[in-house]
């Protein structure tokens, strides 16, 4: 029976794949003599040192000092029929060649089935496209990396290469070459081989990575070592504070915490505080502004707020109000929206852009399209560093009537187009401090922290750390 040779040119690329591979198991289907098998054994020889052969001639399998032993090196070669020749069944080398008989989807079947794994399998055994199709079918279970010989001579080869191509998890390369050498058995000699049988080489492609999720806004309102302290040196004076004229129905104590974390950490160089100017939020950004010389917008539309706070201000705050710019009445609206969408005006009066801080955005009414106009406005300004803060929002409860965004609920239904709006810009939001319960309001001590997503990502680094500055005496008032 005359036997095809496969070309000695294939088997050099096979042996330099299994190099390049650093390979440990090759599994071959298709025997015939055996060359191929002999091919890759003297290949994994000389990059692997096996492990030592067993009693009945396998290699020893088990443990090293409590450690698994690494995959054993070896050739499984797989064929209906023992065509081999004495130089591959009697194998001498260090690299054992063991041999499968018989149908090659049966046999993968139960290589696969008992999860082994290889890191190449060369398909050389039948050529028939549903033959070939089963083989590829079974070998992409048992490894990453798969050569399919003849894919230019064979139409049932070539039919399934095609199919591969279509796999997206998988990458295909056909090599084509002038010839190869292949030896005639009846004489013994090798001779020059015009035909190219072709080999085509398919890999898997790396995992798919998931989408990372979007960052989350810094967690500005988390207390650090310096929000801390400065806090103390206040306590005192913001509990005589919220004690006058009834602040806790502006924000509860543990609400004017938490902001006062926020914006320390976050060190804004300018405050827009747009609704309820001149409650408990507004004294607590005068006081900031005092401490660290930031410029301070108070607005209130309804004018429902300023005119009858002003009168209650603390004393020490009121030579801070003249240097902030209040806006009282309906006209406020038109100001701020003027100045948010004028350059110009925005970078001399409220200047969200200017260079040497951060801006943060306060909004606690916003019940009208004037306010909503603004706060669009404003999310289109957001640099790295701003934030835009939205009150009267709180954890999803679950309740049908409410509007929803970011995680987030808002019981204000009018806000329902300017949170469909916000979700589809690129900003991230979420809502600050989740976890916090206050009093007896569903909304007290909860707003939605909108960040530019280039600067979301980044958490204040220097907030996390102890602040080893002297806090100097005009500072600490």
């Amino acid at each position: 029976m005359t036997v095809q040779r496969s070309g000695a040119e294939e088997f050099a690329f096979l042996a330099a794949l299994v190099r390049l591979l650093g390979a440990r198991r090759v599994l071959e289907v298709g025997t015939s003599t055996g060359d191929g098998a002999l091919t890759l054994a003297r290949s994994l020889a000389r990059i692997r040192s096996p492990r030592p052969v067993g009693p009945r001639g396998g290699q020893r399998s088990g443990t090293r000092g409590g450690a698994p032993l690494p995959p054993p090196v070896e050739v499984v070669t797989v064929d209906i029929a023992d065509l081999r020749e004495p130089a591959c069944r009697n194998h001498p080398g260090p690299v054992p060649i063991r041999f499968l008989k018989g149908d090659s989807g049966e046999v993968l079947a139960r290589l696969a089935a008992r999860g082994e794994r290889f890191d190449l399998v060369f398909i050389d055994g039948g050529h028939h496209f549903a033959t070939v199709r089963r083989d590829w079918e079974l070998a992409r279970s048992l490894t990453d990396a798969v050569v399919l010989h003849d894919v230019l001579q064979f139409n049932g080869v070539s039919r399934v290469v095609s199919a591969i191509r279509k796999d997206p998890d998988w990458d295909v390369t056909v090599l084509s070459y002038p010839g190869t050498t292949l030896l005639d058995p009846a004489s013994g000699s090798h001779f020059f081989s015009m035909r190219c049988p072709g080999l085509a080489l398919a890999t898997r492609k790396p995992p798919r990575r998931a989408p990372a999720a979007p960052p989350a806004p810094p967690l500005w309102e988390r207390p650090t070592d310096a929000s801390r302290k400065a806090l103390k040196r206040r306590t005192a004076r913001f509990d005589r504070w919220h004690g006058r004229a009834d602040r806790a129905a502006d924000m509860s104590m543990q609400d004017w915490r938490m902001l006062f974390h926020m914006f320390w950490n976050m060190a804004p160089r300018a405050v827009v505080h747009l609704g309820h100017a001149g409650t408990g939020a507004s004294l607590l950004f005068l006081n900031y502004a005092r401490a660290k010389k930031a410029r301070v917008t108070l607005a209130d539309p309804s004018g429902n707020f300023w005119e009858r706070k002003l009168p209650l201000m603390a004393p020490s705050l009121v030579p801070q109000i003249p240097r902030a710019r209040v806006l009282v009445g309906p006209e406020a609206c038109a100001a701020l929206l003027e100045d948010a969408q004028d350059e110009a005006a925005w970078a001399e009066r409220a200047p969200g852009t200017t260079p040497g801080g951060p801006a943060l955005y306060w909004i606690d009414e916003y019940t009208d399209e004037a306010a909503y106009e603004i706060a669009r406005a404003l999310a289109r300004r957001l640099r790295p560093g701003d934030a835009l803060c939205l009150r009267n929002c709180s954890p999803d409860d679950g309740r049908p009537d409410a509007v929803r965004a970011f995680g987030a609920i808002c019981t204000c239904r009018a806000a329902a187009p300017f949170f469909k709006w916000l979700a589809e810009q690129p900003v991230h939001a979420r809502l600050a401090n989740p976890q916090a319960v206050f009093g007896d309001y569903v909304n007290a001590g909860h707003w939605l922290m909108v960040c530019p997503r280039a600067a979301a990502n980044t958490e204040t680094e220097a907030a996390e750390k102890p602040s080893k500055r002297n806090v100097s005496k005009k500072e600490s008032e």
